[in-house]
């Protein structure tokens, strides 16, 4: 057997097959965690390896055996147990890989650091096998078996490796197993591709290219998807060339643009912990808390699968959507009618018991939450083995219960938020492996690391080159005093300048194989972040003289014929939208479609924007939902609504007129109805939002109730719902507040919450037409009296004289509401006289419709679009 052994992990070489092979018969690469797994089974070593998180969770204990006021880490310790663990496990893992396998080279040190990690390792239980562990055990084994391994062939040099690694190797060479360092002669070129090669390869030799070859191109582009699309196009067109293309970033945007442009997909199969299915449990774990994050509630159920049922977790959606909250009016709603299935999935993952974040959830209850995930997971995930989504179910599974093997190793009977998502990050940070696209023939290779080039290529093409941190070393924890210790007990930590050498070494080569023609695309930007040089750049930068890049933007990639040095850019071919105009015209004998029912917002566009209306009735268009938690002006004025208007109907009552009373019988019912319709204001960030919200609500209801008895009226109605037959269709409405007195005055107000700027100039006008349909539907022999009500200024805003102490805005020459309603009824048979000839009006704001030559007596036609308007794109309004 003849291994090729590598740190990379990705499993991603070129050639697929070492040597180059056709065919392969005992020779294949690995990394040096395969390596060891092989080297156990060969040596009958078993040792059932131990999750990290579990290691992280031992190591814990250890440390606060351990513990004690002087210890280096106690205080870090008391804030955060599990991430001052995983560091310093990471600590210890290094030290044992350097030295002897464990930390008994630290038991002479008078450093204070050093000595705590070596008493550290004497205390508390033993902790789970790590690297240097295995290797230790295979070593063990060596001398006395004999390995059915030939040879191995190092992709890196031995000075990046640990030195436990490297023991290992020598120890391997000593029981016959021949090994070699993979050494390789740069291939020969011609051209600007040869000077660039011998300018890296030579200590102080510069060189100057020739602008007219093409062997060596640099490309700049506005981002990563254009140079991915330029790529393609590039690719579309050399399809016969010996290609590799070397993608550091690991990006799967380029099997995306293959998908898109017919070319053969690589099947990359990067690690990744976002696949919906994964993102399943940490969303449940956010659910264990009170009060309720209502922001994780509508994530966990807008997942693509969810243990809530389909059939209720839409219509929950859109209940929490409205009213953020557990149990309120539209909650209640969405379940009437569903089966005991659906009751049973909301019961099991949404309505549980839920516990405070900072005293924790007993470990007991925490272990059941997660085994009916896990069985779930596990009984959907085995009805179809094959699927790609059931295989990551059978992950959900299994990280479930490693979550739970996790916290009972944790060792206390409680476990706080915090902690447990740490456990539950260690957890899920490894990921899994992207099933869902696979490889196909006749497609490029891809490499995500510069190491595993290791033959010939006719073309190179680096995307992505950028990143300054390419080469640099993981950032090192230890104290210049303490490395001088390292080196007096013999423990050898893998030298930083060794790491970035051999990176630049590594870089170079894969040029060096490069045969043909080298191109790299430098993206400027990535996601509106402007991008750092790869240090390769900066190394050609300094031995060449004329280091030329080639900017291609966007515009030049769409253009017509654009051809920008052999690179052939797709033509896309514009399409237009329709020209602004202020009037269309349909031949139809009857366009208008009506409704059973209409209300004063579909009238309002039938009157003022009938385009609108058409397109939302006629054409039945609807604008793109998307699931959003209803928060500010919105959501504060219906709760302000409901709360005011339960506390003047007598749902609310106080234990006296006193305010002090008022506001407790208030605060107690809003902290119930904030639990079922507004958890969001629950929240610690939303305290200030919260206390504004009841500081209004309270003094406004308080006023509403004072106003109601001096003036008389003693009949309150809330959400009033009325219908009454208007020309050929219907009128409804649903009132805000309809009140009455014993002689039969009547009002009508609406609460309003935000936007009071302009709702007194409306009713000096009376242009509120809105309280005017309103009025119409709740009259009997006289129009009632209307009244804007600000609850943020606490303020009425009548339109007519008739509450007592409060000032009208309407003067004696406003028109009287017979008038107005009058024109509104005309310009309602304006409009549908309209219609029925075929003409929709579209008010445009930067259009005179002068065309136009309306009768007298409408109401003020609008000079300018809706700005709510969905439909602007269809209209051209958008462009002008």
């Amino acid at each position: 057997m003849r291994l090729w052994v590598t740190k990379d992990n990705s499993n991603r070489f070129y050639p697929e097959i070492p040597g180059g092979q056709k065919a392969s018969c005992g020779e294949t690469y690995v990394s040096y965690n395969r390596l060891f797994q092989i080297l156990e089974t060969m040596l009958g070593i078993v040792d059932l390896q131990s999750s990290y998180a579990l290691r992280v969770t031992v190591y814990k204990k250890k440390l606060a055996t351990a513990d004690n006021s002087d210890r280096f880490y106690h205080a870090s310790f008391e804030r955060d147990q599990i991430g001052v663990a995983e560091t310093l496990l990471k600590w210890r893992d290094e030290l044992c890989l350097g030295g002897s396998f464990n930390l008994s080279d630290l038991k002479k040190t008078k450093i204070k650091r050093l000595k705590d990690l070596y008493e550290i390792e004497s205390s508390g239980p033993i902790l789970p096998s790590g690297e240097s562990e295995r290797i230790r055990q295979i070593l063990d084994r060596l001398p006395n078996q004999k390995l059915e391994l030939d040879e191995l062939v190092l992709i890196e040099k031995e000075t990046v490796l640990p030195r436990a690694y490297r023991l290992l190797i020598e120890a391997l060479k000593e029981s016959g197993v021949k090994v070699n360092t993979f050494n390789a002669k740069p291939v020969k070129s011609a051209g600007n591709l040869e000077l660039v090669k011998t300018a890296l390869s030579s200590e102080n030799k510069k060189v100057t290219l020739d602008k007219a070859d093409k062997t060596f191109l640099i490309i700049e582009t506005q981002s990563d998807a254009i140079a991915a699309e330029i790529w393609s196009n590039f690719l579309t067109e050399n399809q016969n060339d010996n290609m590799v293309m070397i993608d550091e970033n690991n990006s799967l945007l380029l099997d995306e643009i293959c998908r898109q442009r017919g070319l053969p997909s690589q099947g990359l199969t990067e690690h990744s912990s976002a696949r919906p299915v994964l993102q399943i449990m940490p969303s449940f774990l956010q659910l264990l808390w009170e009060p309720v994050n209502i922001y994780s509630l509508l994530d966990f159920l807008s997942l693509p699968l969810s243990p809530v049922s389909s059939k209720i977790r839409y219509k929950l959606i859109e209940a929490i959507s409205e009213q953020p909250g557990i149990g309120g009016r539209k909650w209640q709603k969405a379940l009437e009618g569903a089966d005991a299935s659906c009751l049973k999935s909301v019961e099991d993952y949404i309505t549980f018991q839920r516990f405070n974040e900072e005293k924790g959830i007993p470990v007991n209850i925490l272990n059941e939450y997660c085994e009916k995930l896990a069985s779930w997971a596990q009984k959907l995930g085995q009805a179809k083995p094959d699927n790609a989504e059931s295989r990551q179910l059978l992950i959900l599974a299994s990280q479930c219960r490693e979550l739970k093997k996790t916290v009972d190793s944790y060792g206390e009977k409680k476990i706080t938020k915090l902690k447990l998502e740490k456990l539950a990050s260690i957890i899920l940070s490894s990921g899994i492996k992207n099933d869902e696209t696979k490889a196909q023939a006749g497609k490029e290779t891809v490499l995500a690391n510069t190491a595993s080039l290791l033959a010939e290529t006719d073309s190179l093409v680096w995307f992505d080159f950028t990143g300054e941190d390419k080469w640099r070393a993981p950032q090192r924890q230890w104290f210049e005093i303490e490395l001088e210790e390292f080196k007096n007990l013999n423990i050898e930590l893998v030298d930083q300048k060794n790491y970035t050498e051999e990176m630049s070494s590594m870089a170079v080569r894969a040029v060096n194989f490069c045969s043909k023609r080298l191109i790299i695309f430098i993206p400027a930007k990535k996601s509106a972040e402007k991008t750092s040089s790869h240090p390769l750049y900066e190394m050609m930068r300094g031995k060449v003289e004329n280091l030329d890049k080639v900017t291609i933007k966007a515009e030049q990639v769409l253009s017509e014929g654009g051809k920008v040095l052999n690179i052939e850019t797709e033509t896309i071919k514009p399409r237009y939208l329709p020209a602004a105009e202020p009037m269309w015209q349909i031949e139809s004998d009857y366009l208008i479609s009506r409704k059973r029912k209409e209300s004063y917002s579909s009238l309002k566009n039938l009157l003022f924007y009938p385009f609108i209306y058409i397109l939302q009735n006629s054409a039945r268009l609807r604008s793109a939902y998307i699931s959003t938690i209803s928060e500010g002006s919105r959501l504060f004025g219906n709760l302000s609504h409901e709360l005011i208007q339960r506390f003047l109907t007598g749902k609310i009552k106080a234990n006296g007129t006193g305010e002090a009373q008022i506001k407790k019988a208030i605060e107690e019912e809003a902290q119930k109805l904030f639990e079922k319709e507004a958890s969001s204001l629950l929240l610690p960030v939303a305290a200030s939002e919260r206390e504004n919200l009841l500081y209004y609500t309270i003094r406004s209801a308080k006023l509403l109730k004072e106003l109601f008895s001096e003036n008389g009226f003693e009949n309150i109605e809330t959400e009033k719902y009325i219908v009454k037959d208007f020309h050929d269709t219907k009128l409804q409405g649903y009132i805000d507040m309809a009140v009455s007195s014993k002689e039969n005055r009547r009002a009508i107000i609406d609460l309003k919450y935000s936007g009071w700027s302009g709702f007194a100039n409306e009713l000096k006008a009376n242009t509120a037409l809105q309280l005017l349909v309103y009025s119409y539907l709740y009259k009997e022999k006289e129009w009632p009296n209307f009244a804007y009500f600000l609850i943020p200024k606490v303020k009425l805003l009548p339109a007519k004289e008739g509450f007592k102490n409060v000032k009208c805005l309407q003067n004696e020459d406003t028109e009287s509401n017979e008038q107005v309603w009058a024109r509104f009824e005309k310009t309602y048979l304006y409009r549908l006289e309209q219609l029925k000839k075929g003409i929709i009006e579209i008010p445009l704001g930067k259009l005179n419709a002068s065309e136009f030559s309306y009768p007298e007596g409408l109401l003020p036609m609008p000079k300018e679009a809706d700005k709510f308007n969905d439909f602007d794109i269809l209209t051209g309004e958008a462009f002008l």
